[in-house]
């Protein structure tokens, strides 16, 4: 009896313990900077210090301080406090940075912050956040928080799917994900904040949605890729990435609802092949005879463009990819693979339409579909076919969930 009672015994604590994980929120790491040589921090109740070595901040009478972290080439760490004599060094692998109000410069940031060594150059920064709270940063940044709740609640669904799936894939790295265009851009302050309207609007779409994701045929869930106009298509995401089975070309019902973002770049000759000179680091006295579209997507994009160069006096072909040509010529200027190019004389003339990759969710379309009263499941599921939508037996947020686990800290397996 002894025994039996003993396994059982064992067995509920199991049990609890793993319900008490599961309402544990998920803890992802975003990294805030990138490669920096000097940091300058500035916080009430500043604590700097190795990774556990941290005493509690306390909220009697916090002063504002500042500190200067560098880093040696031995690896030690140096913080200084500009205006004293003061300075600290440590030889850990890390340094926890906590405070109230704190800044990076003048860029506000979160309170609980790590400084890393940055594998090539310099420091990188990564904040810890609970993903609800990561999200309700992300969300205003990547949509506007004016826009149709529905649309801001499709948003809310991807960004999540999105961030799981990418923090799995990193799991052994330093960092989840970055918070610029590179995976997806968070801000600590954001607009919304400023407008009661939009503030309950994010929160909203965020609270509405909570653990919702997007799962495969597997039940694996996807990086819900989306971009901010795709025009009157979405892209298969074989012709950006590669292969990538769960998300597919479809057609946008509310192309002829809506305007299509328009854009055009001009560049000289002589730029053009200053450009492509730099990118494919040839010699200095290479010639450009021209530059074309050589192929298109069955999205009728441009797949791939070849340019035509004189190196040491012999005529050379390159062929790139409509994304690498983009890189080269810069994505900003060049905001999608939907163009067309002609010479006009000396000058190469782009005309293009559209936003972005234009893979899975495309923005400004999920806001013309909310303004017609589509609802964010439907949205998700026209821009998405081959996914479908997870929704958590119990996603009401516990009490336990809503406050801040800084003795756990959930990392992902396969992310649900």
């Amino acid at each position: 009896m002894k025994v039996t009672f003993t396994i059982i015994f064992t067995l509920c604590l199991q049990t609890a313990a793993s319900q008490e994980a599961a309402a544990a929120p998920a803890e992802i790491r975003v990294r805030v900077k990138r490669a920096r040589q000097t940091l300058d921090v500035a916080g009430f109740g500043l604590r700097i210090a190795p990774p556990g070595a941290l005493t509690a901040i306390s909220l009697e009478e916090p002063k504002l301080t500042t500190a200067r972290i560098t880093r040696t080439k031995q690896g030690q760490w140096i913080v200084k406090w500009p205006g004293t004599e003061e300075s600290a060094r440590f030889d850990s692998p890390a340094l926890t940075v906590r405070g109230q109000m704190m800044r990076l410069g003048i860029e506000p940031v979160p309170y609980d912050l790590e400084v890393i060594p940055n594998p090539k150059a310099g420091m990188d920064v990564v904040a810890r956040l609970d993903l609800e709270t990561y999200l309700a940063g992300v969300l205003p940044s990547e949509m506007p928080a004016a826009w149709p709740i529905e649309a801001l609640k499709a948003q809310a669904v991807a960004a999540r799917s999105f961030a799981l799936r990418t923090a799995f894939e990193r799991r052994n790295k330093t960092f989840d994900v970055d918070s610029t265009i590179m995976d997806q851009v968070y801000k600590f302050l954001h607009a919304a904040q400023d407008h009661p309207e939009w503030k309950e609007k994010i929160a909203r779409a965020v609270g509405e949605t909570r653990g919702q994701t997007l799962k495969d045929a597997r039940g694996r869930t996807v990086k819900a890729f989306y971009s901010a106009d795709c025009g009157c298509q979405t892209e298969d995401p074989k012709f950006v990435w590669g292969k990538v089975d769960n998300i597919q070309s479809v057609k946008d019902p509310t192309c002829d609802q809506r305007k299509t973002r328009q854009w055009e770049m001009t560049l000289s000759k002589i730029q053009v092949r200053e450009k492509l000179v730099a990118a494919y680091e040839l010699p200095e006295k290479t010639t450009l005879r021209t530059v074309q579209v050589a192929g298109k997507t069955p999205s009728g994009r441009v797949a791939s463009v070849i340019a035509t160069l004189d190196v040491e006096g012999k005529a050379k072909p390159f062929m790139m990819s409509s994304q690498e040509f983009r890189k080269i010529f810069s994505f900003e200027k060049i905001r999608s693979t939907d163009f067309t190019l002609k010479w006009s004389g000396a000058k190469m003339q782009i005309l293009g339409s559209g936003v972005g990759h234009a893979v899975g969710l495309c923005q400004t379309g999920a806001r013309a579909l909310a303004q017609t009263g589509m609802k964010y499941d439907e949205i998700l599921k026209l821009y998405y076919p081959k996914l479908k939508l997870w929704v958590p037996k119990n996603d009401k947020p516990s009490k336990r969930a809503n406050r801040r686990q800084n003795n756990a800290r959930p990392r992902f397996a396969e992310p649900v």
